[in-house]
């Protein structure tokens, strides 16, 4: 499509059947008893405020496999397109301050603190199963341990199903004798990826309330008989309790540690006429992770040792030969990943990945997946609390709506929409071109194929020898052979010639899984991948120009309301008998207000296009659309009762028989550049009044 000035230009592609010049006659069966040939513009693309509720998308994609004659699905290069501009943003996941984009640590905690090592072990299904055992000496944390069943659908659709120690309606997974368990309770298919992971119990050993002493000389001072080499995990500690509930009211104490502040958050809630919320956060201790020291200093309590039951410890000396996590982010650069560790002996370990995923370096190797399992072998045993990763990895950040135009909110994270759908209607089409041998009259040129839809024959200059009434060419479209009717040199074209010529059919979306379309009924022919096109159809349905809401007002309130604003007039528009009367090619979407200047004279203005015309209702009213040289509508002098007088205002709404379209390009930002970038479109349909 291209702009030139104040009209809108789009290529049409195949050419039309027949030629259409700035205006047309047609038989108009509304003009007169018995109806008349009327002039008429063809379809032209106009300008409109009108604003779509509920918005459609379409596009053109490659047909990405061959189709065979009698084939229901196919696959496609994409059945998404972008409709607003993302850019790639570059990021860093970083164990030593974020554990957001991988299962290495699991946070204890909703705002991610008290992140704690989880150990992972996986396996593959071999057969199709609903039980799985994997081994481990490693005794895990009690209430630690989780798994899940993963395996992709289609390229882009995958299935995860997650079951934990109590239980889930995906099943359960529990730990005895060096095996963990797992019992789905959907059948897990073939090659299937079965990952447990878990928390250590030697990495982090259980705390009971019996190892927590107050200080002799302090009562505001306790310790936690920490064992050796091991220290209290920050952001462990967690204690809630309701300490007053009545049937107007409830108050909830939270007590939790961070950055070695002990908080007590509490919230009252009120179950009054309108339900109520407050909550305070206070200061009632700290906490010395290394030592175990604990200090209460909120007035009036003292402190709930309850408090250390579900507290973590670390066991600052276990050590471990084998780490294993996935990256859960889905765009990561592998060769960005770094691994770093610490021996016993305070010698350091040191690993990186390259870009096919091989980790190497100093005191150990593994690999990293496409998909982001990472696992990694130490020569020697590392201390697992030293262990630390980095890497690189993107993420889709919206270009801000003041430089596009488009509030990405409501969209996809990735601006992303989709253009074929269940029941779409969609055609799937292949243009073949040829050049051509000079011919003479009355030669026949055989393209090659049947059921042609049409042919363009184009000279060296680019200029169409096509003509509506065949006066060069004709096709025979069952048998794909052209009848030359001219001399095409004598008419003024330049050989060499070329032949463009297209097959399609329209099929239905039955369904539609990642890149795989399902249609209705199966295709008629073969189609080419590579070199077929799929593109939606935007069905806009029967289109015809009507006037609703129609009403007198007794002084203009500026309001375009579809309703009386203040008092009606006194007089009347007879709209029954007299109606206003549109016709589909000049009427538009608009809201309309006449305003009396006096009792016969009155000035038109419309919501979005301001002052139109002047009238008087002794003649029939009839504002000329300038885009088509033909009225936006008439209002009859015949409805016209008396009493109208200055000030008075009839409201009333015209809706154009036509249906918003809204032309996207959308360019993500890059480096190249190409020479052409357009799109072809073709427009169908009847008409049966003007």
């Amino acid at each position: 499509m291209t702009n030139f000035g104040t009209e809108l230009h789009v290529e049409i592609d195949p050419p039309l059947i027949k030629n259409y010049p700035k205006t047309a006659t047609v038989f108009d069966p509304t003009v007169g008893q018995a109806g008349a040939m009327v002039e008429i513009q063809p379809t032209v693309l106009r300008e409109t405020s009108e604003h779509v509720k509920n918005a459609q998308y379409v596009g053109v994609t490659e047909l990405a496999d061959d189709i065979t004659a009698g084939d229901d699905v196919f696959t496609v290069a994409e059945t998404q397109t972008q409709l607003v501009p993302f850019i790639k943003g570059i990021f860093t996941e970083d164990s030593a301050v974020s554990v957001e984009t991988s299962d290495a640590y699991k946070p204890l905690n909703e705002d991610g603190t008290g992140k704690v090592r989880t150990e992972t072990l996986t396996t593959t299904a071999i057969a199709p199963a609903t039980n799985f055992i994997l081994e481990s000496a490693i005794v895990p944390k009690s209430g630690s341990i989780t798994a899940t069943a993963s395996w992709l659908v289609t390229p882009e659709h995958a299935i995860n199903l997650k079951v934990n120690e109590a239980g889930t309606v995906s099943g359960s997974v529990s730990y005895e004798n060096g095996q963990f368990r797992v019992v789905f309770t959907s059948t897990i298919p073939l090659d299937a990826t079965v990952t447990v992971n878990f928390i250590s119990q030697n990495a982090y050993p259980p705390t009971t309330t019996d190892d927590v002493t107050p200080d002799a000389n302090d009562a505001n001072l306790y310790n936690y008989n920490l064992p050796a080499d091991t220290a209290i995990v920050e952001g462990s500690l967690l204690f809630e309790q309701v300490t007053s509930a009545t049937p107007d009211s409830k108050t909830i104490e939270r007590l939790y540690d961070k950055a070695g502040d002990i908080l007590k958050k509490s919230t009252v809630q009120n179950f009054g006429t309108y339900f109520s919320q407050t909550t305070t956060l206070t200061n009632v201790g700290s906490i010395d992770y290394q030592s175990g020291d604990i200090r209460w200093t909120e007035n009036g309590t003292s402190l709930p040792q309850e408090l250390f039951n579900n507290m973590y410890l670390k066991n600052l000396l276990a050590t471990t030969s084998n780490l294993t996590f996935n990256i859960t982010t889905d765009e990561f650069k592998r060769e960005s990943l770094n691994i770093r560790a610490t021996l016993p002996n305070d010698n350091l370990v040191s690993l990186s990945a390259d870009a096919n995923g091989d980790i190497t370096g100093t005191g150990g190797s593994g690999t990293v997946s496409l998909d982001g399992l990472v696992s990694v072998t130490f020569d020697s045993p590392v201390l697992a609390e030293s262990i630390q990763y980095d890497y690189v990895f993107y993420k889709d950040t919206a270009v801000p709506e003041a430089l596009t135009g488009i509030d990405p909110v409501r969209l996809p994270t990735n601006g992303r929409v989709p253009f074929i759908r269940q029941f779409d209607v969609i055609v799937i089409h292949n243009t073949q071109e040829q050049a051509l041998a000079t011919p003479a009259i009355n030669d026949t040129i055989n393209l090659g194929r049947i059921n042609v839809g049409w042919v363009d024959i184009v000279d060296a200059n680019g200029i169409s020898v096509y003509t509506a009434d065949d006066q060069h060419y004709s096709l025979d479209q069952a048998t794909g052979i052209v009848t030359v009717n001219t001399d095409w040199l004598a008419q003024g074209f330049t050989a060499p010639f070329t032949a463009f010529d297209m097959i399609e059919e329209t099929v239905l979306v039955s369904g539609v899984q990642g890149n795989r379309v399902y249609t209705a009924l199966p295709i008629s022919r073969d189609y080419t991948a590579g070199e077929t096109y799929i593109s939606t159809a935007l069905q806009l349905g029967d289109l015809f120009a009507q006037v609703k809401h129609v009403f007198d007002q007794q002084t203009w309130l500026g309001n375009w309301t579809n309703e009386v604003t203040g008092d009606p007039a006194d007089a009347g528009f007879d709209n029954i008998n007299n109606p206003i009367s549109v016709n589909n090619r000049s009427a538009i979407t608009e809201r309309w207000r006449i305003e009396f200047l006096d009792s016969d004279n009155f000035e038109l203005y419309g919501e979005q296009l301001g002052l139109v015309a002047t009238g008087n209702k002794t003649v029939d009213f009839s504002p000329i659309n300038p885009q088509t040289s033909l009225p936006y509508f008439t209002v009859p002098t015949a409805g016209w009762s008396g009493g109208w007088s200055i000030g008075n205002i009839l409201r009333f709404n015209t809706i154009g028989a036509a249906k918003p379209i809204w032309f996207v390009r959308s360019v993500l930002p890059s480096n190249a550049s190409i020479e052409q970038d357009d799109i072809r479109v073709q427009v169908r349909g009847n008409i049966t009044q003007a």
